[in-house]
Protein backbone atom coordinates (compact mmCIF):
# COMPACT_ATOMS: atom_id res chain seq x y z
CA UNK A 1 0.00 0.00 0.00
CA UNK A 2 2.83 2.56 0.87
CA UNK A 3 4.53 1.97 -2.84
CA UNK A 4 0.62 3.79 -4.14
CA UNK A 5 0.88 6.50 -1.55
CA UNK A 6 4.78 7.40 -3.01
CA UNK A 7 3.36 6.78 -6.56
CA UNK A 8 0.71 9.46 -5.85
CA UNK A 9 3.24 11.85 -4.06
CA UNK A 10 5.72 11.18 -7.12
CA UNK A 11 3.10 12.33 -9.44
CA UNK A 12 1.15 15.06 -7.72
CA UNK A 13 4.76 16.56 -7.80
CA UNK A 14 5.34 15.63 -11.28
CA UNK A 15 1.84 17.68 -12.36
CA UNK A 16 2.88 20.78 -9.52
CA UNK A 17 6.27 21.12 -11.76
CA UNK A 18 4.34 20.81 -15.20
CA UNK A 19 2.09 23.26 -14.28
CA UNK A 20 4.55 25.79 -13.10
CA UNK A 21 6.56 25.55 -15.93
CA UNK A 22 3.87 26.57 -18.70
CA UNK A 23 2.80 28.98 -16.27
CA UNK A 24 6.24 30.57 -16.31
CA UNK A 25 6.62 31.27 -19.96
CA UNK A 26 6.14 34.22 -22.26
CA UNK A 27 6.70 34.63 -26.25
CA UNK A 28 9.13 36.20 -27.42
CA UNK A 29 9.21 39.68 -28.27
CA UNK A 30 10.67 40.84 -32.05
CA UNK A 31 13.76 41.84 -32.01
CA UNK A 32 14.09 45.92 -32.63
CA UNK A 33 14.87 46.82 -36.12
CA UNK A 34 17.92 49.81 -35.53
CA UNK A 35 19.85 50.71 -38.09
CA UNK A 36 21.88 53.83 -38.48
CA UNK A 37 22.63 55.50 -41.75
CA UNK A 38 26.15 54.46 -43.42
CA UNK A 39 27.14 58.14 -42.89
CA UNK A 40 26.59 58.13 -39.47
CA UNK A 41 28.23 54.36 -38.52
CA UNK A 42 31.46 56.34 -41.01
CA UNK A 43 31.62 59.02 -38.70
CA UNK A 44 31.21 56.82 -35.47
CA UNK A 45 34.08 54.48 -37.18
CA UNK A 46 36.74 57.21 -37.51
CA UNK A 47 35.93 59.63 -34.40
CA UNK A 48 36.27 55.97 -31.88
CA UNK A 49 38.79 54.83 -33.79
CA UNK A 50 40.99 57.59 -33.21
CA UNK A 51 40.09 56.71 -29.27
CA UNK A 52 41.49 53.43 -29.85
CA UNK A 53 44.77 54.20 -31.74
CA UNK A 54 45.88 55.44 -28.55
CA UNK A 55 47.63 53.08 -26.27
CA UNK A 56 46.31 54.03 -23.08
CA UNK A 57 47.91 51.01 -21.10
CA UNK A 58 46.87 50.97 -17.04
CA UNK A 59 49.47 53.01 -15.25
CA UNK A 60 50.02 52.71 -11.84
CA UNK A 61 49.09 55.02 -9.12
CA UNK A 62 52.44 56.89 -9.19
CA UNK A 63 52.78 60.57 -9.19
CA UNK A 64 56.28 60.10 -11.60
CA UNK A 65 54.31 57.61 -13.90
CA UNK A 66 54.06 58.26 -17.43
CA UNK A 67 50.63 59.88 -18.53
CA UNK A 68 51.34 60.97 -22.08
CA UNK A 69 49.43 58.71 -23.38
CA UNK A 70 46.60 59.48 -21.33
CA UNK A 71 47.48 63.61 -22.04
CA UNK A 72 46.64 62.58 -25.67
CA UNK A 73 43.82 60.45 -24.75
CA UNK A 74 42.21 63.50 -22.77
CA UNK A 75 43.47 66.09 -25.76
CA UNK A 76 41.24 63.69 -28.36
CA UNK A 77 38.56 63.44 -26.35
CA UNK A 78 38.18 67.59 -26.10
CA UNK A 79 38.43 67.53 -29.74
CA UNK A 80 35.81 65.24 -30.37
CA UNK A 81 33.21 66.65 -27.71
CA UNK A 82 33.77 69.86 -28.29
CA UNK A 83 30.33 71.35 -26.48
CA UNK A 84 30.88 68.40 -23.41
CA UNK A 85 34.63 70.59 -23.05
CA UNK A 86 32.75 73.70 -23.33
CA UNK A 87 29.77 73.25 -20.79
CA UNK A 88 30.73 70.48 -18.54
CA UNK A 89 32.63 71.21 -15.52
CA UNK A 90 35.98 69.35 -16.23
CA UNK A 91 38.13 68.01 -12.82
CA UNK A 92 41.36 65.96 -13.57
CA UNK A 93 43.06 63.32 -10.51
CA UNK A 94 46.21 62.42 -11.77
CA UNK A 95 44.82 61.04 -15.15
CA UNK A 96 41.45 60.23 -14.06
CA UNK A 97 38.48 62.18 -15.16
CA UNK A 98 35.46 63.62 -13.12
CA UNK A 99 33.02 65.78 -15.31
CA UNK A 100 29.94 67.45 -13.90
CA UNK A 101 26.70 68.17 -16.63
CA UNK A 102 24.56 70.52 -14.35
CA UNK A 103 21.32 70.45 -14.03
CA UNK A 104 18.53 72.49 -13.48
CA UNK A 105 17.60 71.36 -9.55
CA UNK A 106 20.48 71.27 -7.50
CA UNK A 107 17.93 69.91 -5.01
CA UNK A 108 17.82 66.81 -6.86
CA UNK A 109 20.41 63.34 -6.04
CA UNK A 110 22.81 63.35 -8.87
CA UNK A 111 23.63 60.42 -10.73
CA UNK A 112 26.69 59.07 -11.96
CA UNK A 113 27.74 57.08 -15.46
CA UNK A 114 31.36 55.44 -15.30
CA UNK A 115 33.51 53.87 -17.57
CA UNK A 116 37.46 53.36 -17.83
CA UNK A 117 40.43 54.90 -19.94
CA UNK A 118 42.98 52.00 -19.50
CA UNK A 119 43.14 48.85 -21.39
CA UNK A 120 45.16 45.75 -20.93
CA UNK A 121 48.48 45.45 -23.04
CA UNK A 122 48.42 43.39 -26.50
CA UNK A 123 51.18 42.39 -28.69
CA UNK A 124 50.47 41.80 -32.69
CA UNK A 125 50.45 38.29 -32.58
CA UNK A 126 46.93 36.45 -33.82
CA UNK A 127 45.38 39.62 -34.64
CA UNK A 128 43.57 39.92 -38.36
CA UNK A 129 44.04 43.60 -37.29
CA UNK A 130 46.82 45.65 -35.30
CA UNK A 131 45.12 45.66 -31.71
CA UNK A 132 46.05 49.86 -31.55
CA UNK A 133 45.30 50.13 -35.25
CA UNK A 134 42.03 51.41 -34.83
CA UNK A 135 40.72 49.72 -38.27
CA UNK A 136 37.28 50.20 -39.46
CA UNK A 137 36.07 47.92 -42.24
CA UNK A 138 32.09 46.64 -42.98
CA UNK A 139 30.69 48.04 -40.10
CA UNK A 140 33.03 46.77 -37.32
CA UNK A 141 35.53 48.60 -35.09
CA UNK A 142 38.72 46.57 -34.37
CA UNK A 143 41.05 47.01 -31.87
CA UNK A 144 41.88 46.70 -27.91
CA UNK A 145 39.54 48.64 -25.62
CA UNK A 146 36.48 48.43 -28.16
CA UNK A 147 34.98 46.43 -25.90
CA UNK A 148 36.31 47.05 -22.53
CA UNK A 149 35.97 50.04 -21.95
CA UNK A 150 36.62 52.77 -23.93
CA UNK A 151 33.19 52.24 -25.33
CA UNK A 152 31.58 53.71 -22.23
CA UNK A 153 33.53 57.15 -22.51
CA UNK A 154 32.73 57.24 -25.75
CA UNK A 155 28.86 56.49 -25.93
CA UNK A 156 28.11 58.68 -22.93
CA UNK A 157 29.99 61.62 -24.26
CA UNK A 158 28.91 61.36 -27.61
CA UNK A 159 25.47 61.25 -26.44
CA UNK A 160 25.90 64.13 -24.05
CA UNK A 161 27.04 66.07 -26.79
CA UNK A 162 24.07 65.39 -28.81
CA UNK A 163 21.81 66.73 -26.35
CA UNK A 164 23.80 69.69 -26.08
CA UNK A 165 23.03 70.40 -29.67
CA UNK A 166 19.87 70.14 -28.94
CA UNK A 167 19.64 72.89 -26.15
CA UNK A 168 18.69 69.99 -23.42
CA UNK A 169 19.66 70.38 -19.89
CA UNK A 170 18.97 67.27 -17.25
CA UNK A 171 16.78 68.33 -14.13
CA UNK A 172 19.53 66.77 -12.04
CA UNK A 173 23.45 67.22 -11.68
CA UNK A 174 24.76 64.38 -14.03
CA UNK A 175 28.71 63.52 -13.81
CA UNK A 176 30.81 61.49 -15.06
CA UNK A 177 34.08 59.38 -14.19
CA UNK A 178 36.91 57.41 -16.25
CA UNK A 179 40.00 56.14 -14.52
CA UNK A 180 43.26 55.16 -15.39
CA UNK A 181 44.07 52.02 -13.82
CA UNK A 182 40.76 49.55 -13.06
CA UNK A 183 42.43 47.17 -15.59
CA UNK A 184 45.40 46.54 -12.54
CA UNK A 185 42.39 46.69 -9.73
CA UNK A 186 44.24 50.28 -8.81
CA UNK A 187 43.24 53.58 -6.92
CA UNK A 188 41.94 55.89 -9.51
CA UNK A 189 38.36 55.29 -8.76
CA UNK A 190 39.08 55.16 -5.31
CA UNK A 191 40.79 59.17 -5.63
CA UNK A 192 37.48 60.34 -7.48
CA UNK A 193 35.19 58.58 -4.93
CA UNK A 194 37.61 60.60 -2.08
CA UNK A 195 36.98 63.57 -3.99
CA UNK A 196 33.12 63.11 -4.07
CA UNK A 197 32.96 62.76 -0.23
CA UNK A 198 34.81 65.63 0.12
CA UNK A 199 31.70 67.33 -2.10
CA UNK A 200 29.46 65.83 0.48
CA UNK A 201 28.01 64.15 -2.39
CA UNK A 202 25.44 61.08 -2.45
CA UNK A 203 23.99 59.58 -6.16
CA UNK A 204 20.56 57.89 -7.09
CA UNK A 205 22.73 56.07 -9.28
CA UNK A 206 25.70 55.05 -10.29
CA UNK A 207 26.32 52.89 -13.85
CA UNK A 208 29.59 51.37 -14.83
CA UNK A 209 30.86 48.58 -17.38
CA UNK A 210 29.43 45.33 -16.46
CA UNK A 211 26.78 42.63 -18.45
CA UNK A 212 25.43 43.70 -22.02
CA UNK A 213 23.25 42.98 -23.95
CA UNK A 214 24.46 39.58 -25.40
CA UNK A 215 22.91 38.46 -28.60
CA UNK A 216 21.63 34.52 -28.55
CA UNK A 217 23.60 33.65 -25.67
CA UNK A 218 21.19 30.62 -25.83
CA UNK A 219 19.08 28.37 -27.90
CA UNK A 220 15.34 29.61 -27.10
CA UNK A 221 16.89 33.65 -26.37
CA UNK A 222 17.32 36.01 -28.65
CA UNK A 223 19.19 38.71 -26.52
CA UNK A 224 20.13 38.83 -23.07
CA UNK A 225 20.49 41.55 -21.11
CA UNK A 226 22.43 41.12 -17.37
CA UNK A 227 23.23 43.70 -14.91
CA UNK A 228 25.04 43.52 -12.86
CA UNK A 229 23.92 44.02 -8.84
CA UNK A 230 27.21 42.93 -6.97
CA UNK A 231 31.04 41.23 -7.42
CA UNK A 232 32.54 38.43 -6.23
CA UNK A 233 35.34 38.93 -3.47
CA UNK A 234 39.32 38.98 -4.53
CA UNK A 235 42.26 37.48 -3.20
CA UNK A 236 45.52 36.16 -4.23
CA UNK A 237 47.40 33.06 -2.00
CA UNK A 238 50.80 31.95 -2.51
CA UNK A 239 51.62 28.77 -1.78
CA UNK A 240 55.03 27.58 -0.99
CA UNK A 241 56.40 24.07 -0.37
CA UNK A 242 60.45 24.88 1.39
CA UNK A 243 62.80 22.03 1.52
CA UNK A 244 66.97 21.70 0.76
CA UNK A 245 66.35 21.08 -3.01
CA UNK A 246 68.79 19.15 -4.15
CA UNK A 247 70.46 17.65 -7.71
CA UNK A 248 68.02 16.64 -9.70
CA UNK A 249 69.83 13.35 -10.39
CA UNK A 250 68.72 11.64 -6.85
CA UNK A 251 65.31 13.03 -5.88
CA UNK A 252 63.87 11.78 -2.82
CA UNK A 253 59.92 9.81 -3.61
CA UNK A 254 58.17 13.51 -2.81
CA UNK A 255 60.04 16.48 -4.08
CA UNK A 256 58.65 20.00 -3.42
CA UNK A 257 57.23 19.98 -6.76
CA UNK A 258 55.35 16.77 -6.21
CA UNK A 259 54.14 18.23 -3.07
CA UNK A 260 52.99 21.34 -4.67
CA UNK A 261 51.11 19.00 -7.77
CA UNK A 262 49.40 17.12 -4.79
CA UNK A 263 48.27 20.08 -3.63
CA UNK A 264 46.68 21.24 -6.72
CA UNK A 265 45.34 18.33 -7.79
CA UNK A 266 43.08 17.83 -4.25
CA UNK A 267 42.12 21.32 -4.20
CA UNK A 268 41.06 20.93 -8.24
CA UNK A 269 39.49 17.39 -7.30
CA UNK A 270 37.85 17.92 -4.04
CA UNK A 271 36.48 21.12 -4.95
CA UNK A 272 36.15 21.95 -1.15
CA UNK A 273 34.16 25.10 -1.29
CA UNK A 274 30.45 25.55 -0.38
CA UNK A 275 28.02 25.74 -3.43
CA UNK A 276 24.34 26.31 -2.41
CA UNK A 277 21.44 28.65 -4.55
CA UNK A 278 22.41 31.86 -2.42
CA UNK A 279 19.25 34.71 -3.02
CA UNK A 280 21.30 35.81 -5.56
CA UNK A 281 22.16 32.89 -8.01
CA UNK A 282 18.35 32.44 -7.55
CA UNK A 283 16.83 35.62 -8.77
CA UNK A 284 19.39 35.21 -11.67
CA UNK A 285 17.50 32.33 -12.53
CA UNK A 286 13.95 33.68 -11.87
CA UNK A 287 14.19 36.64 -14.26
CA UNK A 288 15.60 34.07 -17.05
CA UNK A 289 12.85 31.41 -16.48
CA UNK A 290 10.13 33.04 -18.72
CA UNK A 291 12.76 32.85 -21.86
CA UNK A 292 13.93 29.31 -21.55
CA UNK A 293 12.25 26.22 -23.44
CA UNK A 294 9.62 24.18 -22.01
CA UNK A 295 12.41 21.19 -20.86
CA UNK A 296 14.85 24.12 -18.54
CA UNK A 297 11.62 25.95 -17.57
CA UNK A 298 10.76 22.65 -15.53
CA UNK A 299 13.72 22.16 -13.51
CA UNK A 300 14.31 26.47 -13.22
CA UNK A 301 10.22 27.11 -12.29
CA UNK A 302 10.66 24.98 -9.59
CA UNK A 303 13.70 25.74 -7.15
CA UNK A 304 11.46 24.99 -4.23
CA UNK A 305 12.69 21.32 -5.46
CA UNK A 306 15.01 21.09 -7.95
CA UNK A 307 17.47 23.69 -6.34
CA UNK A 308 20.01 21.10 -4.89
CA UNK A 309 20.35 19.08 -8.52
CA UNK A 310 20.73 22.79 -10.25
CA UNK A 311 23.34 23.66 -8.11
CA UNK A 312 25.34 20.28 -8.44
CA UNK A 313 24.68 20.38 -12.10
CA UNK A 314 25.61 24.04 -12.77
CA UNK A 315 28.63 23.88 -10.62
CA UNK A 316 30.56 21.07 -12.20
CA UNK A 317 30.15 22.71 -15.69
CA UNK A 318 32.01 25.56 -14.28
CA UNK A 319 32.90 28.51 -15.96
CA UNK A 320 30.34 32.01 -15.43
CA UNK A 321 27.72 29.68 -14.67
CA UNK A 322 28.82 27.52 -11.93
CA UNK A 323 31.37 30.94 -10.84
CA UNK A 324 27.87 32.26 -9.18
CA UNK A 325 27.17 29.52 -6.29
CA UNK A 326 30.49 29.88 -4.11
CA UNK A 327 33.92 30.79 -4.45
CA UNK A 328 35.92 29.55 -7.16
CA UNK A 329 39.76 28.50 -6.52
CA UNK A 330 41.98 29.14 -9.99
CA UNK A 331 45.80 28.81 -9.98
CA UNK A 332 47.21 31.20 -12.07
CA UNK A 333 50.84 31.27 -11.74
CA UNK A 334 53.71 29.14 -10.80
CA UNK A 335 57.45 29.03 -10.15
CA UNK A 336 59.95 25.99 -9.64
CA UNK A 337 63.77 25.66 -10.39
CA UNK A 338 66.36 28.50 -12.43
CA UNK A 339 67.65 25.02 -14.07
CA UNK A 340 66.29 22.30 -15.52
CA UNK A 341 68.72 19.95 -12.99
CA UNK A 342 68.14 21.72 -9.85
CA UNK A 343 65.14 20.72 -7.60
CA UNK A 344 64.36 23.65 -6.14
CA UNK A 345 64.00 24.81 -2.35
CA UNK A 346 61.16 27.07 -2.25
CA UNK A 347 58.51 26.25 -5.27
CA UNK A 348 55.81 27.63 -5.48
CA UNK A 349 52.03 28.41 -7.10
CA UNK A 350 49.57 30.89 -7.03
CA UNK A 351 45.55 31.03 -6.38
CA UNK A 352 43.61 33.59 -7.53
CA UNK A 353 40.33 33.16 -5.53
CA UNK A 354 36.77 34.73 -6.19
CA UNK A 355 34.90 34.39 -2.84
CA UNK A 356 30.97 33.94 -3.15
CA UNK A 357 28.55 34.40 -1.02
CA UNK A 358 28.53 31.08 0.82
CA UNK A 359 31.88 31.90 2.68
CA UNK A 360 33.87 35.34 2.78
CA UNK A 361 37.51 35.96 2.81
CA UNK A 362 38.79 34.22 5.88
CA UNK A 363 36.27 31.60 5.65
CA UNK A 364 37.82 30.49 2.16
CA UNK A 365 41.43 30.91 3.14
CA UNK A 366 40.50 28.35 6.45
CA UNK A 367 39.34 25.77 3.72
CA UNK A 368 42.61 25.90 1.86
CA UNK A 369 44.45 26.12 4.83
CA UNK A 370 43.44 22.72 6.00
CA UNK A 371 44.72 21.18 2.61
CA UNK A 372 47.44 22.89 2.33
CA UNK A 373 48.77 21.97 6.10
CA UNK A 374 48.26 18.50 5.06
CA UNK A 375 51.29 18.98 2.55
CA UNK A 376 53.25 21.31 4.90
CA UNK A 377 52.85 24.39 2.82
CA UNK A 378 53.57 27.91 3.59
CA UNK A 379 50.41 30.74 2.86
CA UNK A 380 50.84 34.25 2.03
CA UNK A 381 47.57 35.90 1.31
CA UNK A 382 47.72 39.48 -0.80
CA UNK A 383 45.06 41.92 -2.61
CA UNK A 384 42.14 40.61 -0.93
CA UNK A 385 38.97 42.25 -0.99
CA UNK A 386 35.71 41.02 -0.02
CA UNK A 387 32.38 41.03 -2.07
CA UNK A 388 30.69 44.35 -2.91
CA UNK A 389 27.47 44.98 -1.67
CA UNK A 390 24.43 43.39 -3.54
CA UNK A 391 22.01 45.67 -5.05
CA UNK A 392 18.62 45.52 -4.43
CA UNK A 393 16.27 44.79 -7.87
CA UNK A 394 12.71 46.44 -6.17
CA UNK A 395 14.09 49.85 -6.21
CA UNK A 396 12.57 52.77 -8.85
CA UNK A 397 16.26 53.01 -10.49
CA UNK A 398 16.64 49.20 -11.32
CA UNK A 399 12.82 49.42 -12.87
CA UNK A 400 13.83 52.36 -14.88
CA UNK A 401 16.61 50.75 -16.35
CA UNK A 402 14.56 47.60 -16.86
CA UNK A 403 12.10 49.82 -18.56
CA UNK A 404 14.73 51.93 -20.84
CA UNK A 405 16.47 48.59 -21.44
CA UNK A 406 13.01 47.02 -23.08
CA UNK A 407 12.45 50.70 -25.29
CA UNK A 408 15.95 50.28 -27.03
CA UNK A 409 15.23 46.27 -26.68
CA UNK A 410 12.20 45.52 -26.85
CA UNK A 411 13.17 41.58 -27.43
CA UNK A 412 15.98 41.49 -24.35
CA UNK A 413 15.70 39.32 -21.26
CA UNK A 414 16.68 41.32 -18.12
CA UNK A 415 18.88 39.61 -15.90
CA UNK A 416 20.23 40.69 -12.49
CA UNK A 417 23.63 38.63 -12.17
CA UNK A 418 26.56 38.28 -9.77
CA UNK A 419 29.82 39.82 -11.70
CA UNK A 420 32.56 37.02 -11.18
CA UNK A 421 35.36 39.92 -12.46
CA UNK A 422 35.62 43.03 -10.66
CA UNK A 423 34.74 47.05 -12.04
CA UNK A 424 36.09 50.24 -10.45
CA UNK A 425 32.00 50.47 -9.23
CA UNK A 426 32.52 48.91 -6.05
CA UNK A 427 34.40 52.29 -4.95
CA UNK A 428 31.07 53.76 -5.40
CA UNK A 429 28.80 51.80 -2.54
CA UNK A 430 29.45 53.92 0.01
CA UNK A 431 28.04 57.06 -1.88
CA UNK A 432 25.15 54.93 -3.45
CA UNK A 433 22.77 52.30 -2.88
CA UNK A 434 22.00 51.58 -6.56
CA UNK A 435 25.30 50.72 -7.96
CA UNK A 436 24.31 48.77 -11.49
CA UNK A 437 27.05 47.32 -13.76
CA UNK A 438 25.57 47.64 -17.60
CA UNK A 439 27.14 48.60 -20.85
CA UNK A 440 24.19 49.08 -23.19
CA UNK A 441 25.13 47.90 -25.89
CA UNK A 442 24.64 45.01 -28.17
CA UNK A 443 27.42 42.14 -28.45
CA UNK A 444 27.78 39.03 -29.85
CA UNK A 445 29.12 36.37 -27.82
CA UNK A 446 32.57 36.32 -29.95
CA UNK A 447 33.13 40.33 -28.89
CA UNK A 448 31.96 39.87 -25.12
CA UNK A 449 34.82 37.08 -25.36
CA UNK A 450 37.23 39.07 -27.12
CA UNK A 451 37.61 41.36 -23.96
CA UNK A 452 41.32 40.66 -22.73
CA UNK A 453 41.39 38.65 -26.34
CA UNK A 454 42.43 38.31 -29.62
CA UNK A 455 40.59 40.39 -32.08
CA UNK A 456 38.68 42.42 -29.57
CA UNK A 457 35.76 44.28 -32.01
CA UNK A 458 32.65 46.38 -32.17
CA UNK A 459 30.06 46.60 -34.42
CA UNK A 460 29.49 50.27 -35.31
CA UNK A 461 25.92 50.03 -35.50
CA UNK A 462 25.80 48.66 -32.13
CA UNK A 463 27.94 51.94 -30.81
CA UNK A 464 24.93 53.95 -32.28
CA UNK A 465 21.92 52.18 -30.73
CA UNK A 466 23.95 52.26 -27.49
CA UNK A 467 24.20 56.46 -27.86
CA UNK A 468 20.48 56.40 -28.25
CA UNK A 469 19.97 54.31 -24.98
CA UNK A 470 21.88 56.47 -22.86
CA UNK A 471 19.68 59.59 -24.65
CA UNK A 472 16.57 58.04 -23.60
CA UNK A 473 17.70 57.18 -19.90
CA UNK A 474 19.25 61.11 -19.07
CA UNK A 475 16.03 62.58 -21.20
CA UNK A 476 13.39 60.71 -19.50
CA UNK A 477 15.25 59.66 -15.50
CA UNK A 478 14.02 62.43 -13.83
CA UNK A 479 10.23 62.00 -14.89
CA UNK A 480 10.26 58.17 -14.08
CA UNK A 481 12.09 59.20 -10.70
CA UNK A 482 9.47 61.18 -9.10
Amino acid sequence: MWWKILLGIVLLLLVICLVRAALSGHKAKPASAFECSKEQMDEYGKQFGDLIRIPTLSKPDDPSSDLSAFDAYHAKVDELFPLVHETLEKTELNGVLLYRWKGKNPELKPILFMGHQDVVPANDEGWSHKPFSGDYEDGILWGRGTVDDKCNLFTQLSAVEQLLKEGYQPEEDIWFEYSINEETSGPGAAHAVRYLKEKELEFALVMDEGGAVLESPMKGIQSLAAVGVTEKGYLNIKFTSRSHGGHAATPGPVTNVTNLCAFVNEVNKKKPFKRKMTPEARAMIASLTPALPFYLRFFTANLWLFSGILVAVMSRIGGQVGAIFGTTCAFTMMHGSDAENVMPSAPYVIANIRTGYCQNIDESIAVLKKIADKYHLDMETYDAREASPVTRTDTTEFAYLTSVIHKVYPEAVVVPYVMTGGTDCRHFTGISKNCLRFFPGRLTVQQMSSCHGIDENISINAIAQTIVFYKEFIKGYQAASQ
